[in-house]
């Protein structure tokens, strides 16, 4: 974890495949439609597109946030393609500043299974993972079934 843009700049204009991920979205103030500096470019800024620009790297794929996951479109939107069980579509556009692409029917997304919660937490068995969610966001259970509770 860097300060500030932390070399973003030179990885969001480059990196051939890119996942984007907040912890912060329900706040109402991480997808905003406007901002006063860019950082990272995504598909597109006022001056242009990302190919118009110059850019190698192919933008962002995926953004995925406390409410949902969302892909892009051709012209960069972005739209929601599930939303997390205790979440809905009305929850993701009242967090989010401009009016995403929402597909008829976004998928209801599953909890991680017993393999894939293990695999994070070889990963980071000190649990810094946690340091990013605010702290009413750690106390979200998901059902696996109707017996085994999901926490990371």
């Amino acid at each position: 974890k860097l300060g500030g843009g932390g070399g973003g700049c030179n990885i969001s204009a480059t990196i051939g495949h890119l996942t984007l991920w907040t912890t912060r979205h329900r706040s109402g103030r991480t997808l905003v439609n406007q901002v006063d500096f860019i950082t990272d470019i995504g598909h597109r800024t006022p001056s242009g597109s990302r190919k118009e620009l110059g850019f190698t790297g192919g933008g962002p794929q995926w953004l995925i946030t406390e409410l949902g996951i969302f892909d892009f479109s051709a012209n960069g939107e972005a739209c929601l393609r599930a939303v997390w069980p205790d979440a809905t579509i009305d929850d993701v556009c009242a967090a989010t500043g401009f009016e995403p692409i929402v597909d008829l029917s976004p998928g209801l997304l599953s909890p991680p299974s017993v393999a894939e919660l293990a695999a994070i937490r070889s990963i980071d068995p000190l649990t810094c993972r946690r340091l990013e969610f605010d702290e009413r966001e750690l106390s979200r259970r998901f059902r696996r079934t109707e017996r085994t509770a999901c926490s990371c």
